[in-house]
């Protein structure tokens, strides 16, 4: 992680789209891989400049590859392509770096090496799970947790998904149903299309897309005009707190547990209490004001 490791492996999960020999019938139960001598026209979508600063193109990948071996580009020359922030280096670009500067003879292919590195990832976020022994929520969060959810990197993981492959859809949603567990950015997470993707796979392992919807699409920051600045707050569980000269305005607790609780100088101010359990809890000169209790418990 300290050598910017992590990034060169998401950066190397993005070469499972270039594996043309997978066959792309993405309504069937399940994606079964070509013939080697099966491939697919690829898009023409590359640009380049040449030393005349001219702008050349649209190329496919493969016209690409040809161009390379010519010496027609090399690893300064300029490319482009739509979603691109700019004209880089090709040096700089994933997609060719690693298929056009790359030496030797490859060991696996592109959906192989995807594995190996999102079996890698899994292994690392289970190192460092995101709450303690005593199932308090760890802060600062896990480092590998932070890295996977920059900008940078988690688009390109969930990109995965629209690969249709098995396997890579079943360990992507594995990943991210980690790296998500009690992560600061999981409201944020529907900006990245991933429910979109993943409800676009037909394939029948869904055990681990159920997993990771069942824990993410209910926490997404969809919010109307209508709620504002209301906040809900559901199935929390309070212990051994003291809240003092605290202020909870326009807040809804639902299905929450306040035990051994000590509410001292509080105001509470168009709050709704639903399905709550107050045990062993004292309120001290505190302030209620338009409190809703609902299904109330008191022990």
């Amino acid at each position: 992680m300290d050598a910017n490791g992590v990034r060169i492996l998401v950066d190397l999960l993005t070469l499972a789209h270039l594996h043309t020999t997978r066959a792309t019938v993405p309504l069937q139960t399940n994606v079964i891989e070509a013939a080697p001598d099966s491939h697919r026209e690829s898009e023409k979508e590359w640009y380049f400049g040449n030393a005349d600063k001219e702008r050349l193109g649209p190329y496919s990948f493969m016209e690409m590859k040809d161009f390379w071996k010519e010496g027609m580009v090399n690893a300064k020359t300029r490319c482009w392509a739509q979603g691109m922030d700019g004209w880089r280096p090709l040096v700089t670009v994933s997609q060719l770096k690693w298929c056009l500067l790359a030496t030797g003879q490859a060991v696996m292919n592109e959906t192989d090496l995807a594995v190996l590195v999102l079996n890698m990832l899994i292994k690392m976020c289970g190192y460092y799970p995101s709450r303690d022994v005593d199932d308090a929520v760890i802060r600062p969060m896990p480092r590998i947790k932070r890295l996977l959810s920059e900008a940078i990197c988690l688009p390109h993981i969930v990109q995965l998904l629209l690969t249709f492959d098995p396997i890579l859809v079943e360990k992507v949603a594995t990943l991210l149903n980690l790296v998500m567990q009690d992560n600061p950015t999981l409201s944020r997470l529907y900006l990245t299309g991933v429910f979109y993707f993943i409800m676009m796979y037909t394939g029948s392992n869904v055990l681990p897309v159920a997993r990771f919807l069942k824990y993410t699409h209910a926490k997404q920051a969809f919010r109307s005009d209508e709620v504002g600045c209301q906040h809900a707050c559901l199935h929390v569980q309070f212990s051994s707190v003291q809240f003092s000269s605290v202020q909870f305005s326009s807040v809804q607790f639902s299905s929450v547990q306040f035990s051994s609780v000590q509410f001292s100088s509080a105001q509470l101010s168009s709050v709704q209490l639903r399905s709550a359990q107050l045990s062993s809890a004292q309120l001290s000169s505190a302030q209620l004001s338009s409190v809703q209790f609902r299904q109330f418990i008191t022990k």
